[in-house]
């Protein structure tokens, strides 16, 4: 008899990390997306006392700025039953030059965000990270000194997702 292995994930059927999870584990697992992080453990108890019980099974989630930044690139484990992805978010995993440069050209946006070259994708990402350091660096503080989800991370009115209007460092500071 095939044992029964389930990753519950944040999000729906058809969001990122479902289809993902989906795609890398395959016909090995069941995947079930629960939604948000928030009340994640109750959900997950609560589908484990249904009629389908799993053999084993955890929770596979971002590691957002709810955890350090790790020293190695690995998975990141609570102790229990969930394991957290290196980066912040799984999207983080889609960041690639050439893939980004060819998309621009397949839609034909090269022109219009002034991008000729993988070099200038390079330069537009490091620019980009460089106008978001203290943003990040005052998220990631503020993940260090919460505890379980005792406040937010950010401070936009939209959440997570969305960038204030000012990204300098005393800005940051004054707003997280």
């Amino acid at each position: 008899m095939r044992k029964i292995i389930t990753i519950y994930c944040e999000g729906k059927s058809g969001s990122l990390d479902f289809d993902i999870l989906d795609k890398v584990v395959g016909s090995l697992a069941r995947i079930k997306p629960i939604g948000s992080k928030r009340g994640a453990n109750a959900i997950i108890e609560h589908e484990e006392k249904g009629a389908t019980k799993s053999d084993f099974y955890c929770f596979f989630r971002d590691r957002d700025f709810d955890c350090s930044v790790p020293k190695n690139e690995e998975l990141i484990f609570d102790g229990k039953k969930t394991y957290f992805s290196y980066r912040t978010t799984i999207e983080n995993y889609f960041f690639d030059t050439s893939l980004f440069f060819r998309f621009l050209e397949t839609k034909k946006l090269t022109s219009k965000y002034n991008i000729k070259t993988e070099t200038d994708v390079i330069n537009v990402f490091i620019e980009t990270a460089k106008s978001l350091k203290f943003y990040q660096a005052v998220r990631h503080t503020l993940g260090q000194l919460r505890f379980s989800n005792s406040f937010d991370t950010t401070w936009v009115k939209e959440g997570s997702g969305h960038l204030p209007e000012k990204l300098d460092l005393e800005s940051c500071k004054t707003e997280g």
